[in-house]
């Protein structure tokens, strides 16, 4: 089956399990924003050592903050569309409920 054919709690099921999956790296994300990169030379600039800028520079010539930023919004995204997804089911739900009680 697909995403498109599966029941919907089917669907939820897979959610969760991703939710968690992802619950279980998210503190590798979080240490990687954190955490100084390794052999990170200290380049004084004017005679000033700017160890900050140098971290970011190394960050970026990994790669690191493309990623973690691309990590993030598609983590954010996933949420907002979830969010979204059980407001929606709850109306439908409240509607299938007040159609009842009026039959």
């Amino acid at each position: 089956m697909s995403l498109r054919t599966d029941t919907f709690v089917s669907i939820a099921r897979r959610l969760r399990t991703a939710a968690d999956a992802f619950e279980a790296v998210a503190g590798v994300a979080d240490s990687a924003t954190a955490m100084s990169p390794r052999a990170v030379p200290a380049r004084p600039v004017d005679g000033v050592s700017r160890p900050v800028e140098d971290v970011i520079l190394a960050r970026e010539d990994a790669g690191l903050y493309g990623a973690l930023d691309a990590t993030r919004r598609h983590i954010v995204q996933a949420v907002l569309h979830t969010e979204a997804a059980t407001a929606r089911t709850r109306d439908a739900a409240r509607s299938l409920e007040i159609r009842q009680a009026a039959s």
